[in-house]
């Protein structure tokens, strides 16, 4: 919408003072597209002030609520939805903590060694971990 046809709305709403109005009026005395315009917008009006709302029937609005409700409604997990989101989380926590516990990047590579050959002394293994828990687990049985 340009600022013409903004002018000539607040004109029809009564929005202007009487200095504006008046120079919208000598404009619309001058300029025939403004008369146009004006008369254009007179008719639009017209027509969504006659227009009619068709009534609603008075039965739609159960059916529209109750088919929200229904989408609302949640099903519970299977077992199968369940052990995967525990599984997902646990591998979550597992990379983070591994990750958290790498060291700051500041290590150097010596000559004849890959960038991650210092991940081996640094970050246990499954199989590591798996011995460790088993060693514990007897150290506590016994």
């Amino acid at each position: 919408m340009n600022d013409d046809t903004r002018i000539l709305q607040a004109y029809l709403d009564g929005e202007l003072t009487a200095e504006q109005a008046d120079a919208v009026g000598e404009r619309l005395q001058r300029d025939p597209d403004w008369r146009r315009e004006l008369e254009a917008l007179r008719q639009l009006w017209s027509l969504v002030d006659s227009a009619s709302v068709p009534a609603v029937e008075s039965s739609l609005w159960p059916g529209v609520a109750e088919g929200v409700a229904g989408r609302r409604r949640r099903q519970p997990w299977t077992l199968l939805q369940g052990s995967l989101a525990t599984a997902a989380l646990v591998a979550g926590l597992v990379v983070g903590f591994g990750v958290g516990s790498l060291p700051d990047g500041s290590t150097e590579v010596a000559a004849g060694e890959t960038p991650t050959d210092y991940l081996q002394d640094e970050v246990p293994t499954l199989d590591a971990m798996w011995l460790q828990l088993g060693s514990s687990s007897e150290d506590s049985g016994s």
